[in-house]
């Protein structure tokens, strides 16, 4: 149970994060800020189906799992990394901390 409200508290951060990033483009104020902010809703979507996956089952499978896992979403190529928090934790790791990537044209 402490898992998946750990997880649930990262996923809200990392959300967080992205929403802040939206805020800070301003669509029409250069050629490519709508497919920038496009790509960060994709990276978006992502990040609340992964939340939604959330469960002591799957804590290490499939999407969830510790590595980096990649995914076309609206039609962006979604790179992200999973890692256990602390770093190299082998055993009862309680955290994951992610780190995304969100490919697009200019």
């Amino acid at each position: 149970m402490v898992e998946v409200i750990v997880t649930s508290i990262i996923f809200i951060v990392a959300s967080a994060g992205i929403l802040t990033a939206i805020s800070t483009f301003q669509p029409g104020s250069g050629g490519n800020a709508s497919k920038r902010l496009e790509a960060v809703y994709a990276g978006k979507r992502v990040i609340d189906e992964l939340r939604s996956q959330v469960d002591a089952s799957t804590w290490n499978t499939g999407n969830l799992s510790v590595g980096v896992h990649s995914t076309i979403a609206s039609g962006y190529t979604v790179n992200y990394l999973l890692a256990d928090v602390p770093s190299g934790c082998t055993v009862d790791c309680i955290a994951r901390k992610m780190t995304m990537n969100i490919y697009y044209d200019d």
